[in-house]
């Protein structure tokens, strides 16, 4: 089971449409979110073993306090995380008297800052469903692509290698066994469409994704016929390769 699906998420705001923020960032990423608009359903946290609470503080304003604190008590083992619209008295009594493990400014909110903190409070890396860590090979004869690529998803709790010619990415492919390989084409002595041929008589599930400046149709229909799952073309939008990249992680969880 992938580690991050294991987390699960209850998150309480009366702002729909930040739920559903929180909702697409967090599923990305392979966590199991649920949400509710006011503390109601009383039960939720045991029934679906929730161990991690997102509150905003916008629905204590509309809540009674004493039916909030009352909740937060009753769930004293699970994390609770504070999204603060604005600091005030009941967010310092909260803070101190209900056990809350962390807090954000919600208007200043850092998603990404958010997913480290929850995932820091279980140590997690994202994983497949046989509870290995997802493991990407960046293969490019640029050093400082195959660097700011690595530090992007490492930040993004995924384990990273890089290759920087053929025959050290084919080795790695062999060693390691990479869920991903994100493969560039012009390189020196070994190109990147003998590479892929190559990996897939290595390993025929490992998901290679081309990233290149080669912007031809030609190549791009020989590197689907080859095996390539996507043909992406350089320089990289980072949003658009994470998004790509864990629709791949999906598939391992």
């Amino acid at each position: 089971m992938n580690q991050a699906s294991a987390i699960k998420i209850l998150a309480i705001d009366y702002d729909s449409g930040y739920l559903n923020m929180l909702r697409e960032f967090f599923e990305m990423r392979q966590y199991h979110f649920l949400s509710r608009e006011n503390f109601s359903d009383r039960n939720v946290v045991k029934k679906e073993k929730v161990q991690v609470l997102l509150m905003g503080s916008n629905v204590f304003k509309r809540s009674n306090r004493e039916s909030a604190e009352e909740f937060l008590r009753e769930n004293q083992n699970i994390k609770k995380i504070l999204l603060l619209d604005l600091w005030n008295d009941w967010a310092t009594l909260a803070i101190d008297k209900t056990g809350i493990d962390a807090f954000f400014d919600k208007p200043s909110l850092s998603l990404k800052s958010l997913d480290r903190t929850v995932r820091n409070f279980f140590n997690n890396k994202a994983c497949d469903k046989y509870g290995n860590a997802i493991k990407i090979l960046v293969v490019d004869d640029e050093a400082d692509i195959c660097e700011f690529i690595k530090v992007f998803f490492e930040e993004r709790h995924l384990e990273v290698y890089m290759a920087h010619n053929g025959d050290d990415a084919l080795r790695m492919i062999k060693e390691y066994n990479p869920h991903i390989v994100l493969l560039d084409i012009k390189m020196p002595n070994m190109n990147g469409m003998l590479v892929l041929e190559k990996s897939r008589k290595i390993s025929s599930d490992v998901e290679v994704i081309m990233v290149t400046g080669v912007d031809d149709e030609m190549f791009k229909k020989k590197a689907v016929a080859s095996g390539a799952s996507e043909y992406i073309l350089k320089p990289v939008v980072l949003n658009e390769l994470e998004r790509i990249v864990f629709e791949k992680v999906r598939n391992f969880g």
